[in-house]
């Protein structure tokens, strides 16, 4: 029996579902009528009713009406009963809807409520009617301060919140923050307080600032997926000058998280080297304790003091995670899948290391570069795909500040002051903010190009006075090359020099020349003492120590375009074969085209460093691929050393021109001081190679211009193609002969299509070949 009135009670049941489901089936359909009835869907004579109805009585809000039946529908069919409202609730959200429509009819111009158009077009007879009477008695400005106060009442209803409690709970919160910090602030009082009359007792001073609160380095992060985010922050020197090479991360980075440098290849570069260590603790040296070789009796390293300290510039990108978010918003717009793994902060740039999902392709990323840059609202953007030893494709973006990298930071860390390298130089801080150190001797050559105004001379300022605070003047020697004048002429008189700053271009020519005789004298010095290179003959011979030769060009271009074959191949031999004998060379140009730099030159010049350039084929021509065009300028580089698969961005180090100044002075001084003579036996006597210069004027005449002339002059026929049927010539002889002849004076300038005019007489002719033609 039981089990019988248990079967019906179910039967009952689901008959009830049935029925609910049926009802709002029902409702949703006659919404959707609703709905096409009002747009006006012609739906015969019921649909016009309902459309005429709804409009006059609700107006615009006709279609709330029918998306209510929707709603309400489609909860009858999804849960299989009425929703459960109560009685306050429905009235609410009603007279939420009446007073929206009222804000409508409100906006009906002055004079038209109670027309039909109106109701239709606006609230509606039910809404219209009591928003206008209200208006009337009201007026425009009353009639939305009653309607707002309604608006407001109803909220309240709805929501069940209550003003008073708001504000109580408000001032709670308040006041128990002010309650935490005032705990924080009183426990580092007691700490300081402490750890002073301790101080005291042991005669000691104690600094305040070991307590203060500590600012987090990058601001606005939100908490999403990239909260255990790794970034790398590359901070500026601090107020006392010490440069700092170390990691900051923002406050919700995982403690644990490694900071990773992002050329991992770096340290395999040979004479390549990073600063990893912090140098936080790096005393500046003086002229005191910089380290000296015992058997120099007067020349000492020139004191950091000379250079200015770096600025601080406070935090250089503080909304890296949004812009890591946006980053991949924007990739996941366009279909690439991708997650930032690591973010590093660089002085100019930040590097955001993107790892792909499977299936993406990296060339489809490298398309997307100016999509990003718009999206971002970037300059520019370079991106790196891929990383070299590492899975993840680098975008670097322009910071929104740039800081300047000092000379003095990059000469005062440990990389520098205790490297071993025989000819070290300074180059700057890569995009992680990571002291960029490199050894001339291993590179072994170097190549720099880059257009005007982009750091050049700068960096070739900053190689040279790396090396007058590393190098003593018996250990290496400098010829410096300028066909510019103005550039490197502050260096003459430093004891480094092996000769005065070369500024013509044809002694220029010379003094190559002279390097490549030196060079082969040393491998002949090298053969009969059975040693390989200057480093073994130096150590069995310390007597007959042979310095290092670095020979700085600034500007490559002007060279070639006076005597291009003696310089290409004055430096293409030393290119070749001078690594061993010490000579070492740096190659400056602004401009990288294949005339300058040739493929002779490119092929023995290992090393290179591109600063920016204005298009992408003198990029390939400077590094043998694109990027160099992306650079900022003002010392962003693209460096480039042997042996490297891709090229490292560097922010390099800057001096400016009072520091050379100052630098160059105090090692002049100090020889004067010292009486040190240099001696002009050590110097070169460039008179003796500038005939080593091949020029136009000085080249050998052609054997045939004195005949030809004479037969040009006897049948006054001055063409090339007669010469060259005449004597069985090439095209490029005989057009040789004729300019030649132009030169001396003997037929007139090529005038288009006419033929030149002989200008001189036979007797004339004669005075100038006296022993060639006869009378």
């Amino acid at each position: 029996m039981k089990k019988k009135v248990h079967i019906a009670r179910e039967k009952k049941k689901g008959q009830g579902t049935n029925r609910v489901e049926i009802t709002g089936i029902v409702m949703i359909l006659l919404g959707f009528f609703v709905c096409l009835s009002l747009g006006g869907y012609g739906m015969g004579i019921v649909g016009n009713l309902l459309r005429n109805g709804f409009y006059v009585l609700f107006g615009v809000a006709s279609f709330g009406a029918a998306l209510v039946l929707i709603f309400t529908g489609a909860v009858y069919v999804l849960t299989g009963h009425a929703p459960n409202m109560t009685r306050r609730l429905v009235f609410s959200l009603i007279a939420v809807w009446i007073i929206l429509a009222g804000y409508h009819h409100h906006m009906l111009p002055a004079g038209s409520n109670f027309s039909v158009a109106s109701f239709m077009t606006y609230g509606g007879m039910f809404c219209g009617i009591p928003v206008g009477i209200i208006r009337f008695l009201a007026g425009n400005i009353g009639t939305t301060i009653i309607l707002t106060g309604l608006f407001v009442i109803d909220i309240l209803l709805l929501t069940h919140w209550s003003v008073s409690n708001g504000a109580k709970k408000v001032g709670e919160q308040t006041e128990k923050r002010i309650g935490h910090v005032k705990a924080r602030i009183r426990e580092k009082q007691e700490a300081y307080h402490s750890a002073r009359n301790a101080a005291e007792n042991a005669g000691e001073q104690y600094n305040l600032t070991d307590f203060i609160f500590h600012k987090p380095t990058i601001k606005n992060i939100k908490k999403d997926d990239t909260e255990d985010l790794p970034v790398n922050v590359f901070s500026p020197a601090d107020e006392k000058g010490k440069p700092v090479c170390g990691e900051a991360t923002a406050p919700t980075v995982s403690e644990n998280a490694q900071i990773l440098l992002p050329e991992d290849n770096i340290d395999m570069l040979e004479g390549h080297k990073v600063c990893e260590e912090n140098t936080n603790d790096i005393k500046i040296n003086s002229k005191a304790d910089m380290p000296e070789a015992e058997k120099n009796n007067f020349y000492s390293f020139p004191p950091l003091s000379l250079l200015k300290e770096g600025e601080s510039s406070g935090s250089l990108e503080t909304n890296a995670y949004g812009k890591a978010n946006r980053l991949e918003t924007t990739l996941k717009s366009f279909g690439v899948n991708a997650k930032i793994v690591h973010v590093s902060i660089g002085p100019a740039v930040t590097r955001y290391e993107l790892e792909p999902a499977p299936g993406v392709r990296v060339s489809k990323i490298e398309g997307l570069s100016d999509d990003i840059a718009l999206q971002l609202a970037a300059t520019s953007i370079r991106i790196e795909a891929p990383i070299p030893g590492k899975s993840a494709v680098g975008i670097e973006i322009p910071n929104a500040k740039t800081a300047a990298v000092s000379l003095r930071e990059v000469l005062s860390s440990n990389a520098f002051q205790k490297g071993k390298g025989k000819i070290l130089v300074a180059l700057g801080k890569d995009i992680a903010g990571k002291v960029v150190i490199t050894d001339l001797a291993k590179m072994p050559h170097l190549l720099i190009a880059g257009q005007t105004g982009s750091g050049k001379s700068v960096c070739i300022n900053t190689i040279i006075t790396s090396i007058l605070y590393h190098s003593l003047p018996e250990d290496v020697k400098l010829i410096l090359i300028d066909p510019k004048v103005v550039e490197l002429s502050i260096y003459n008189g430093i004891p480094h020099l092996r000769t005065e700053v070369v500024t013509e271009p044809k002694k220029a020519a010379g003094i190559l020349n002279w390097a490549v005789t030196e060079m082969e004298t040393r491998y002949r010095s090298f053969a009969e003492k059975n040693v390989r290179d200057i480093n073994g003959f130096n150590k069995q011979n310390p007597e007959m120590k042979m310095p290092f030769i670095v020979v700085v060009i600034d500007e490559l271009a002007d060279l070639m375009m006076v005597a291009k074959d003696s310089v290409e191949d004055a430096i293409c031999r030393l290119a070749q074969k001078a690594r061993a004998a010490g000579i070492h060379l740096v190659v400056a140009t602004q401009r990288p085209s294949v005339d300058v730099i040739t493929g002779l030159i490119k092929a023995n010049i290992p090393s290179r460093i591109s600063f920016a350039v204005s298009s992408q084929v003198d990029s390939r021509t400077i590094l043998d691929k694109a990027g160099a065009e992306k650079l900022l300028g003002k010392g962003d580089m693209l460096f480039n050393p042997s042996g490297a698969s891709n090229p490292i961005r560097i922010q390099g180090a800057f001096i400016s021109d009072e520091e050379v100044e100052a630098v160059v002075s105090y090692v002049k001084e100090q020889c004067i001081q010292q009486d040190v003579i240099v001696s002009d036996e050590t110097k070169i006597d460039l008179s003796e190679w500038e005939p080593a210069v091949s020029s136009d004027s000085e080249e050998p005449k052609d054997e045939l211009l004195a005949e030809a002339s004479e037969w040009v002059v006897d049948t006054q026929r001055a063409s090339v193609s007669a010469l060259q049927r005449r004597f069985r010539i090439g095209y490029t002889r005989a057009g040789r002969l004729m300019d030649t002849m132009e030169l001396m004076g003997i037929v007139s300038k090529a005038d288009g299509a006419k033929p030149r005019t002989v200008l001189v007489s036979k007797g004339q002719l004669k005075e100038l070949f006296p022993d060639q033609i006869e009378n």
